[in-house]
């Protein structure tokens, strides 16, 4: 919490300047009507939250050519993008990514042979990150068999039971969802506040790879 803290630095004019542990830094206006109204989910969660999103928009909207950036940087999110240069941005740490699927797999599942390769450098990839206390992302295709889980999204990996062999996910839209039938890949899992339980090796079948801070 002091880390985020010692981020926002308020500004004379009700602006602030948000400073990324990486080096960047930006200087924000304050919030307009819009942008509030917009940020509203945040509920009493103050505006740290809406101001670090338009700060990260701002700091991608640079990086961009002239003629590609966005007159309002925070329309970029919705657009998408990759969980490395934000874990970077947010750390100041090289970001790491492990692919499930092949090029040639981004659409179906992956085959036997292929989860089996892969399988144990995600389980110790994932169990040494979690021991270290370092972020680690999920990715999905665009198309998800899965009910309850949504395709072309990103997720966070929160905890992983190695007793079990089961990940902690979290989706940040902060979903609900119960599983019409026993828990699995065919109905899905059960999700309250976006959390679930996945053993890995359903993992392997519905996420696309991993993203993770390096040390």
């Amino acid at each position: 919490a002091e880390a985020v803290r010692k981020m926002f630095a308020p500004l004379e004019d009700g602006g602030c300047e948000v400073r990324f542990p990486g080096g960047k830094s930006v200087r924000l206006a304050p919030l307009t009507d819009a942008e509030l109204a917009m940020s509203s989910t945040a509920g009493d969660d103050g505006l740290w939250l809406p101001m670090l999103e338009k700060a990260f928009a701002t700091v991608r909207n640079e990086s961009r050519p002239a003629e590609k950036r966005k007159d309002v940087p925070t329309d970029l999110i919705a657009r998408g993008g990759a969980a490395g240069p934000c874990i970077e941005l947010l750390t100041g740490k090289r970001a790491k990514s492990l692919a499930v699927r092949r090029k040639s797999e981004r659409d179906r599942e992956p085959d036997d042979e292929r989860i089996r390769e892969v399988l144990p450098q995600l389980r110790e990839a994932i169990k040494a990150a979690v021991k270290d206390r370092r972020l680690i992302c999920c990715g999905t295709p665009k198309e998800v068999a899965t009910p309850g889980i949504a395709g072309k999204h990103m997720y966070a990996v929160l905890g992983y039971d190695e007793e079990k062999d089961l990940v902690d996910v979290w989706n940040p839209w902060g979903n609900s969802f119960k599983p019409k039938g026993d828990s699995g890949l065919k109905n899905g899992y059960r999700t309250k506040g976006g959390r679930f339980s996945v053993p890995l090796d359903d993992f392997v079948r519905v996420f696309g790879g991993i993203t993770f801070e390096c040390e």
